[in-house]
This record gives C-alpha cells, structure tokens and sequence, in this order.
C-alpha cells in the first residue's frame, strides 16, 4: 500500500513508488533549469527506466558503502561580458570580452562553479529530500500570506519565517506536506519575494513613527562554503528517537561529493581566487547544479 505521507526511512526510500517520483522531479528540474547538464542522459535513462530505478534500490539499501561518482565542473560567467573573438582565429576561444581600453580584465571573482552532478546521486538525493520535506517544511513554517496573517507568537509579532527554495506544500493537521506524488517541486520564488518584501514594508507602518531599519545582508559564495560536515550535522539534528538510523546513515554519504581528478586544477583555481579564498573546497556538500541544493541550504541554515 503506498503511504499517502513519506518519513524518514530507509525501507520507504528504496521503494520504486518513491524512486519513481523522484526521478521525474530532478528530470523535470534539471530539463528547465539545469542548461548544462547532459540531457541525452536522461532520455537514455528514461529507455531503462525500471532498471535503473532497481538498480538504485539495490544500491541505497548498503549506505555504509554508497559512493558518489565525482562531480564535473562547469565554471560559468556572471555579470561578466563573455565572448569568442574571432571564429576564423584558431587560438581563439570563449572569453572575457574586453573593456573598452581593450584590456582583458580578471573575472574570477565573476564565475560560479556549476556542478554536473551523476543522474543516479541526484534521484537519490531528491528521494532523501521527499522523506525529510514535511519535517523541514513545518520547522520554516507557511510562508502564504493568510497562513501568517494568522499566526502569532506571545508577543504578538509574526515569527520568523524562510521564504527561499521552499516546497510546493498544502497545510494540513497542523503541519506543511509536501505533494510527494506530484509534478511540482519548488514554489514560485518571486511571489514569495514579493510577499517578504510586504511583510517588511508592514512591519516598518507599524512601528508607528519609531525610527525603523531594514537590513539586508547576503552570505559571499554560500554554496561553496558548506562543508559535508557542516550539512551532516545539519540533518542529524532533524533526527528524533525511534528514527530509522541508515536513512540518516545514507543521507551522510549521499550529501559528500569530491570533483573529479581532471577537474582538480581549475578547482584549485577557483578556490584560491579572490580576497576570501575557499578553504577545504576538495569536498562539496551543495553543488551548484543539485536538484535539492536549495532544500539543504534551508536545512543548514535553520539554526541561523
């Protein structure tokens, strides 16, 4: 019988009705925002499917011994003007253009290491996600705008509440669930935004002529500075007694990658770029190109 509500299990993650779900959630993802990755990979998977999903049934059920295959770097421009100069010049290549003094400036600071992460690691890791989501989702709280309007703490003010890469979730029994069988993943970021940005402006009309500030901050490289022991220690304080310890024995293995020795020079590179060089950058917890990425970046900073 498929259980209307997912935990966290090992015995429940390993089923094909689960497999299955979450392999067409990281397709869905990876075809609409994912433009560098191997599309090809998931038509040849999609033609073996069933075996495929079996074979990550038989995998994930020995967590002491999952490995991730290493991740592939895709170092992308920013806010940096990027060209090829000359098709006709053979030492020609794709390349920062050139200011208007005709001097190619450093733009290392100007590049986000995108990861192409193996097909296999990210159905499994968006399956851990499926099982955890209604725990962290409840944890956030409801960012609709009704659902606050409701809510309020002892003092009453509104408690604090995440509004980025949030699950598409209904509330129901004093909690969020996420629709674990559906197509949709992520809510739409921007109308959450939008509805933040309301709730400052509100708090700011309600201080009632007191002098109000507003202060915005944003963490430099966030992404690449998350350590797998960091993460690890993140989702084991989700944990509660009578939790299936190899779910969270898998979710430890799982959520560690390392890039792949052909890549190790431009990651040195990269990581030692900048005023603020990236220690220990070897071993990723969220690469950039991770279907569930934003979910463990909320898990992370749920202590925050």
């Amino acid at each position: 019988m498929v259980p209307r509500t997912l935990s966290p299990r090992l015995d429940l993650l390993k089923q094909e009705y689960v497999l299955v779900q979450a392999w067409k959630k990281t397709a869905a993802y990876i075809r609409r925002h994912n433009w560098f990755s191997d599309t090809l990979d998931l038509d040849l998977t999609a033609v073996d499917l069933a075996n495929f999903l079996q074979q990550l049934s038989n995998d994930v059920q020995y967590p002491e011994v999952w490995r991730n295959e290493p991740l592939r770097l895709v170092l992308a421009p920013k806010s940096q003007d990027w060209w090829v100069r000359s098709e006709e010049d053979e030492t020609s290549h794709w390349q920062p253009r050139p200011d208007d003094s005709d001097i190619l400036t450093d733009v290392s600071d100007k590049l986000r290491p995108l990861a192409h992460v193996a097909l296999r690691d990210q159905v499994v890791a968006t399956a851990l996600m499926l099982c955890l989501a209604n725990r962290v989702e409840t944890i956030q709280r409801d960012p609709r705008h009704a659902a606050r309007r409701r809510e309020r703490v002892p003092d009453g003010t509104v408690p604090f509440m995440s509004y980025g890469n949030r699950l598409f979730c209904d509330s129901e029994a004093g909690e969020l669930r996420h629709r674990w069988g559906s197509a949709k993943l992520y809510r739409g970021y921007y109308q959450d935004y939008r509805e933040f940005l309301a709730r400052t402006r509100g708090a700011a009309e309600e201080a009632r002529g007191r002098q109000t500030f507003v202060v915005q901050a944003d963490l430099s490289k966030f992404y690449d500075r998350v350590r797998p022991s960091a993460l690890r220690a993140a989702v084991r304080a989700l944990q509660k007694p009578g939790d299936d310890e190899d779910f969270f024995a898998l979710a430890d293995s799982v959520l560690d990658w390392e890039w792949h020795t052909d890549d190790q020079g431009a990651v040195e590179r990269y990581a030692g770029a900048g005023d603020r060089p990236l220690p220990d950058f070897g071993r990723v917890a969220l690469p950039q190109g991770l279907v569930s990425a934003g979910f463990w970046s909320n898990v992370v900073l749920r202590l925050f």
